[in-house]
């Protein structure tokens, strides 16, 4: 069907996109991702250009930590991948259990023996608050704590910690109360150490009035589990 006079005006008048805009809006596109970045880069540099030194420090010695546990981990599992690829069948599935137990442990669905440290903060006052607490538990995993127990409580990669309406600490909604009994497996002495550094936990717990004490020992066994979620699912319906 041939056009009207009105849409041949109309088609002729309607704004064409030239190669030369779509430029230009690519250009607009990316010239907002730098800005934005750049931003971002600012208030970063902001902070830490107001940090004291000793925060500066620490944050760098922190960053260097988490890198070297992560190198470790990535030659760890490169070492894994080129064995399962090169090595037998039998040393596929011994591979592979192994892997299994360390998920178990990692998961807190079994229990943990082995070399480790005990902690004890006792909190007559109820000074101690869960960031205390948090703090411990972070300072251990970061030391290399295999698993840890609070008062027969498995702490978990995805356990929380509250404060008590009264007194005590809330553990995944569970209340647990002065002396706080922290087992964790792994090296007693490393994990010792990072606990009495200059500003760490043990001087923290001091700071507000508790006790903290710790012991290394060589058979420490966690018998706290935590039990699978069974999936849900939804009945069938026809």
């Amino acid at each position: 069907m041939p056009l009207s006079e009105r849409d041949r005006v109309r088609i002729a008048l309607k704004p064409r996109r030239t190669r030369r805009q779509w430029i230009v809006g690519g250009m607009c596109v990316l010239l907002g991702f730098v800005m934005v970045g750049t931003v971002q880069t600012n208030d970063t540099t902001g902070v830490l250009a107001s940090a004291r030194e000793s925060d500066l420090l620490q944050i760098l010695d922190d960053l260097t930590q988490r890198r070297a546990r992560l190198e470790e981990e990535t030659r760890v599992l490169t070492s894994a991948r080129d064995q399962l690829l090169s090595g037998s069948a039998e040393q596929v599935i011994a591979q592979t259990r192994d892997r299994v137990r360390a998920l178990s442990v990692l998961a807190g669905t079994v229990p943990v023996y082995g070399p480790g440290l005990r902690i004890r903060i006792t909190d007559p006052q109820g000074v101690v608050d869960s960031s205390i607490i948090l703090d411990c538990v972070e300072e251990l995993r970061d030391a290399g704590a295999e698993a840890i127990d609070i008062n027969g409580r498995r702490v978990v990669v995805n356990s929380w910690f509250a404060d008590g309406r009264d007194r005590g600490i809330s553990i995944d909604g569970v209340v647990v109360t002065s002396p706080y009994v922290i087992t964790a497996i792994g090296d007693g002495d490393t994990m010792a150490a990072a606990m009495r550094i200059p500003g760490g936990v043990a001087d923290a717990v001091n700071a507000v009035g508790a006790n903290f004490a710790a012991t290394s020992m060589q058979d420490v066994t966690i018998d706290s589990i935590v039990q699978p979620h069974k999936p849900r699912y939804a009945a069938a319906t026809s």
